[in-house]
C-alpha cells in the first residue's frame, strides 16, 4: 500500500519546498585582480547559475546479445556558467579581464605557465536567507567572458553578460543532518588566491 495517499502528507514531505531563485554565488577572485569591490559585488549581481551536474561513466559490455552496464570514471561537466547585471562601475568584469590577462594579454605570445586558479561556491538559500545546501567548485577559472549586448532598440533592461568557468570538479555539501534545516555553521569557507 503506498504510504504517501493526502496532500498533507505530500506538504510534509516537500517541506516549504526551495525557491530556485534563492540562491547567492560566491567566486574567490585571486587578489591581485580585483578591482573595487568586486568580490563583494558578484554576490549580488550574479542573477543566474547552476549547481554542477555530478555524473559516472558508462562502460557497456556485450554478454550474448545483451549489455551488462559498468560504473565507469566520475566526470565532470565542461564549463559552469554564471549570468551577470552589469554595474556602472563594470568592476566584476573588469577583474575578470584582469585575470584572463594574467594570463596572457590580447595580442601577446607570451604570458604566465598557468592560469590562476580559484574556488567557487554556490548557495541554496532559505526565504529568511539561511544557508539550506551548498556546493564547492574547484579549480575554477574564466574560460569565456561572454559578450555584452547593446542596442538603441532595448528600453526599460539593464545590460548584462555571462561568464563560463572551467573547473575539475565539484563537492556538494550533503550533510544529512542537517535534514532541511539551516547549515550556516557547516558553511565551507575555505579560500583560494592567486
Amino acid at each position: 500500500m503506498n504510504e504517501y495517499t493526502t496532500i498533507d502528507q505530500f506538504r510534509k514531505a516537500l517541506g516549504s519546498g526551495h525557491r530556485s531563485n534563492q540562491f547567492k554565488v560566491s567566486v574567490t577572485l585571486p587578489s591581485s585582480y580585483i578591482k573595487g569591490d568586486a568580490q563583494k559585488t558578484l554576490e549580488f549581481i550574479c542573477y543566474a547559475s547552476s549547481i554542477p551536474e555530478q555524473a559516472i561513466g558508462n562502460i557497456p559490455v556485450n554478454f550474448r546479445g545483451l549489455v551488462a552496464n559498468y560504473a565507469g570514471d566520475p566526470q565532470a561537466a565542461d564549463t559552469w556558467s554564471v549570468s551577470c547585471y552589469n554595474p556602472t562601475s563594470f568592476n566584476l568584469r573588469k577583474s575578470l579581464i584582469a585575470w584572463k590577462r594574467a594570463y596572457q594579454e590580447e595580442g601577446a605570445t607570451t604570458g604566465l605557465d598557468e592560469i590562476p586558479m580559484t574556488t567557487a561556491d554556490v548557495f541554496l538559500l532559505g526565504k529568511n536567507g539561511n544557508y539550506l545546501y551548498q556546493t564547492t567548485i574547484y579549480n575554477v577559472w574564466p574560460r569565456t567572458i561572454g559578450a555584452i549586448d547593446v542596442s538603441w532598440e532595448s528600453q526599460n533592461q539593464i545590460s548584462t553578460f555571462d561568464v563560463a568557468f572551467s573547473f575539475d570538479y565539484a563537492k556538494e555539501n550533503i550533510d544529512l543532518s542537517n535534514d532541511g534545516e539551516s547549515m550556516a555553521g557547516d558553511v565551507n569557507t575555505t579560500t583560494t588566491e592567486g
